[in-house]
């Protein structure tokens, strides 16, 4: 009994170093995979289509185009029904927008092919798609990249 209650009354310690190291790796973990960041917007209203592709997007600039309109960088351009009764090749509130950000962001001197990454429903027409991409090419947009959904390397 005497050997028991002298067992029991040692003070009891804590080794904080195992401890101290478990939050360490943590903080490290933490930091290492915050700097992961989608360049895309999260669009619910957009249902993209899917791709096979391995590489993530690089930050550009967004073309959103919704089933009532288009929006450069969150910001309306011009509503689809308008676009549709004009007969043009390109979309010209578009390509004036573009060509507004693009002297905003860079200026007159650009350095380096100028991207932009295009974000539509499934169901876009492609003549509405050519156009708007025309729209693109025409603010001179050399790389235009179009969003889509990373399907799963899974075998189903």
């Amino acid at each position: 009994m005497r050997r028991h209650n002298r067992r029991g009354a040692q003070a009891a310690s804590l080794n904080l170093v195992s401890l101290m190291d478990i939050f360490t790796i943590l903080v490290f973990f933490l930091l290492v995979n915050s700097g992961e960041i989608d360049a895309l917007p999260n669009a619910k209203i957009v249902k993209l289509p899917v791709s096979i592709a391995e590489e993530k997007p690089r930050e550009t600039l967004v073309i959103l185009v919704t089933d009532e309109a288009i929006f450069l960088q969150g910001k309306k351009v011009t509503l689809l029904d308008q676009i549709q009764l004009n007969g043009s090749v390109a979309v010209s509130s578009l390509t004036e927008a573009l060509t507004k950000t693009a002297l905003q962001i860079w200026g007159e001197q650009s350095k380096g092919p100028r991207e932009v990454t295009i974000m539509a429903t499934r169901q876009l027409p492609y003549a509405l798609l050519k156009r708007i991409v025309r729209s693109c090419s025409q603010a001179h947009f050399s790389k235009i990249s179009l969003a889509a959904v990373q399907k799963s390397s899974k075998i189903q």
